[in-house]
């Protein structure tokens, strides 16, 4: 009886134990069941014995098989790459003395490959023996991508600032920004190089202005303060002394940032070392100035020469018979009309190009002296807007001469001595018009095709400057117009 009764209490004792058991291992599962990672339980050769509700809810959406009985680095519609395969035995080894270990897991499945980061951690007995291993998994595929790409922005981030910087160097340009309110001034690299500083210089406003020249050091405070003032772009050119007593100038540009009760916040800028083209700049001014001087002076020796040779016709004239003599004034009015041009030339500042109506306005007031014979003919230059490079007022400059002495010479035979003579030019951008009132053309005369010496050189220096020519004859005492259309004046 007693025998029977220790039976019965030992028995109730088990069956109790075996609940106890079952609900813990029920209060396990739900444990593992409501945790958001996938869970297996492995033997310590990586065989799976349980899996969590996460996994099953996986294999059941995606796998028709089951995962238990398969070892983790075998499981059925998965296919692990090669570097997987070996790190999972590394880890299952560290875990079977009693390491744990932490590795990532790429897999193909049967929809998509996946990434987990995954923890083998050993469970011991009593005695210390490794008899399980947990296998935690988080699904980091898109983390991982995400953080490849991240990687990915990183690294073209890097070759962009690099560039930039390679871009700055070799331009010699950098760039800073000037935070207002806490005074702090930060500068690229290529900045500090253009200053001949370290990094561990004053980086403040008065940092920076302390390594301005201090004859510009006035105006540099007037700008900034302007544009913080009342707004605009920035931008000045100013000198700095390097450490090493070095003078440079630079050229800054910049913009203010206002936050939104208009008060000035933060100055962006850039910062470019502009000495090398200050000095090819004065060295050009030099070369211009040594140039000018050279055309000026070669102007003059031009004039001179041409004006002994108009001399030495009008001396050889004196003592030749009337036909020669009237050749030879010809020829010297050529010669002053060209010697009239370097003249101009000379005595003004523009050696490039020649304002025709001074010019014709001094040249028809020498023809007059030397052609007028005392009659009572005066030349009216008007107008204004023809100037013209040297290489085509000269030939400009010789037609003129030659229409005013021909209307100066023939235009008026008989003119009475109560009569007031005039010959009007008239110039302006792209024309040159010559007008008497004189007898007018002679009747039959073929201006197109002349056989007069005078009106074959008009000809001729009308087509040397691509000019359009055209004569406007009238009748008896109607008088004579010539017009040259000139290209592109």
């Amino acid at each position: 009886m007693v025998d029977d009764t220790r039976s019965e209490g030992l028995e109730a004792r088990v069956a109790e134990r075996t609940r106890s058991l079952e609900l813990e291992r029920r209060r396990l599962q739900q444990i593992l069941d409501g945790m958001a990672v996938f869970v297996c339980i492995l033997d310590p050769e990586g065989h799976v014995l349980q899996v969590n509700a996460r996994i099953s809810d996986s294999v059941a959406k995606k796998m028709p098989a089951s995962f238990l009985c398969h070892r983790i680095d075998a499981l059925p519609g998965l296919r692990y790459g090669d570097q997987s395969i070996a790190a999972i035995g590394v880890g299952l080894e560290r875990a079977r003395q009693g390491l744990s270990t932490r590795l990532d897991i790429e897999a193909e499945g049967p929809v998509e490959r996946s990434i987990t980061d995954t923890t083998l951690s050993p469970i011991l007995d009593a005695t210390g023996r490794v008899v399980e291993v947990v296998s935690t998994s988080i699904d980091v595929t898109e983390r991982r991508a995400t953080e490849r790409r991240l990687r990915e922005s990183l690294a073209e981030l890097e070759r962009k600032q690099a560039r930039l910087a390679d871009a700055q160097r070799i331009a010699d340009v950098g760039d800073w920004e000037w935070d207002i309110v806490t005074g702090a001034l930060h500068w690229s690299n290529q900045i500090y190089r253009i200053f001949g500083w370290e990094s561990e210089f004053d980086q403040t406003y008065a940092g920076f202005l302390a390594a301005v020249h201090e004859d510009d050091r006035a105006k540099v405070v007037a700008a900034v303060d302007q544009v913080l003032r009342v707004g605009g772009h920035y931008e000045i050119e100013h000198r700095i002394v390097r450490p090493d007593g070095e003078i440079r100038t630079v050229l800054e540009n910049g913009e203010v940032s206002r936050d939104r009760h208009d008060r000035p916040i933060r100055m962006n800028g850039t910062a470019q070392d502009i000495t090398r083209q200050k000095q090819v700049e004065a060295q050009l001014r030099a070369t211009l100035a040594e140039k000018d001087a050279l055309l000026h002076e070669v102007h003059h020796r031009v004039k001179n020469n041409l004006q002994v040779v108009s001399s030495l016709l009008y001396l050889k004239g004196l003592s030749a018979s009337e036909g020669i003599r009237a050749t030879l004034d010809e020829c010297g009015a050529r010669i002053r009309s060209m010697a009239l041009i370097h003249e101009q030339l000379y005595v003004s500042g523009e050696l490039a190009r020649i304002e025709m109506r001074e010019f014709l306005t001094t040249l028809a007031a020498e023809l007059t002296r030397v052609f007028a014979d005392g009659r009572a003919i005066s030349i009216r230059v008007t107008g204004e807007g023809l100037q013209l490079a040297i290489e085509r007022a000269v030939p400009v400059a010789l037609l003129a001469n030659e229409l005013l002495t021909n209307a100066l010479k023939y235009a008026y035979p008989n003119l009475a001595a109560s009569r007031q003579a005039e010959i009007h030019v008239r110039v302006c951008a792209g024309l040159l018009e010559i007008s008497d009132d004189g007898i007018g053309l002679p009747a039959g005369l073929d201006w197109s095709s002349p056989n007069t010496l005078g009106l074959r050189l008009v000809h001729l220096l009308a087509r040397q400057v691509d000019g359009h020519l055209e004569f406007l004859p009238g009748g008896e005492s109607s008088g004579t117009c010539v017009r040259l259309t000139l290209p592109g004046s």
